[in-house]
């Protein structure tokens, strides 16, 4: 008697197609935490160490014949981070491979795809709400605060990259994160020359910054309103009317509603990926099922707070 091909006999045959289902649709799904971080490839090792050094500090005078001082570095803000690991799956039951008639086994690879980019952005957006509060820069203060100098041999002292009192997205609020830019140092003091190029908004405030990027004339009106009259200024926000760089505005649907974030091309938020998602699968001797699963293995973490500023935070 002849030999039979059914879908219970070549199991592998149909989880090879839902992986490549699951590989497509990780190709394609939309994304935002690759947008909100700079995506790079993790070091090895289980822990990530990373320090700070400073340059040296500013030539001093001296006199005919006097020989010139020698500095050393300074080395400091030490920081270990750590990644975090997760994963879904779900499984095929013997039956299931051999009854489907509407195609809902190739839902479930599409569906898990889908879900562990959700996870990823989730992640994302969940850092930035614990911009001020929860996630730390290398100086061992949280990302947006106020932060100490290495080496302050300028004498500039602390700098704050967060507003003093928190905001709605308006004019006045977006221009004191640009004012913060124009006074930034680096661990000596010295001025350091960052462009604050993107604005980082959830939906909520998306058209109160489009209109702030292209209306050519401010006013008082909350919330960014923005007219023009006979006793309205420039508006200043507008890179047109030459105040500011060119910038341009980043919408999150994760972001809590109102929180925004200035930031610069140079900034250091960084997502490290140790594992990317992948589906595996493997096949239950006695069952004959087919279990799937996904897992990825991830860092987020931002070193320098520099270049970035806080505007809003719930």
């Amino acid at each position: 008697m002849p030999s039979i091909i059914t879908s219970k006999s070549l199991p592998l045959q149909i989880s090879k197609e839902l992986d490549n289902i699951y590989r497509v649709n990780m190709a394609e799904a939309p994304s935002e935490y690759d947008k909100l971080f700079k995506v790079e490839k993790a070091p090895s090792g289980a822990t990530y160490y990373s320090a700070e050094i400073t340059g040296i500090g500013l030539p001093k005078e001296i006199g005919e014949a006097e020989g010139v001082p020698y500095d050393v570095p300074v080395e400091g803000n030490p920081m270990m981070r750590t990644y975090k690991q997760a994963g879904l799956g779900y499984i095929i039951t013997d039956l299931m491979i051999k009854d489907e008639q509407y195609g809902k086994m190739k839902k479930l690879p599409a569906d898990l795809a889908r879900s562990m980019k959700l996870m990823a952005d989730i992640e994302a957006s969940a850092y930035f709400d614990g911009i001020d509060d929860t996630e730390k820069s290398r100086d061992g203060s949280y990302v947006c605060s106020t932060h100490s100098l290495l080496n302050d041999v300028i004498g500039h002292g602390d700098q704050t990259n967060r507003a003093g009192t928190y905001g709605d997205l308006s004019e006045t609020t977006l221009k004191a994160g640009m004012e913060y830019f124009d006074d930034v140092v680096d661990e000596l003091g010295a001025p350091l020359i960052l462009t604050p190029d993107q604005l980082i908004v959830s939906a909520a405030d998306q058209y109160i910054a489009h209109r702030l990027l292209t209306e050519m004339y401010g006013s008082t009106l909350a919330l960014g309103g923005l007219e023009k009259s006979a006793t309205a200024l420039r508006n200043t926000m507008n890179p047109e009317n030459g105040f500011v760089a060119k910038w341009s505005p980043l919408v999150s649907r994760f972001i809590t509603s109102n929180n925004w974030y200035l930031r610069a091309a140079e900034h250091d938020m960084k997502w490290y990926w140790k594992e990317q998602p992948k589906q595996d699968s493997e096949i239950d001797f006695d069952t004959d099922s087919i279990k799937y699963k996904s897992k990825m293995r991830y860092g987020i973490w931002t070193d320098d707070y520099r270049a970035v500023y806080a505007g809003q935070v719930a």
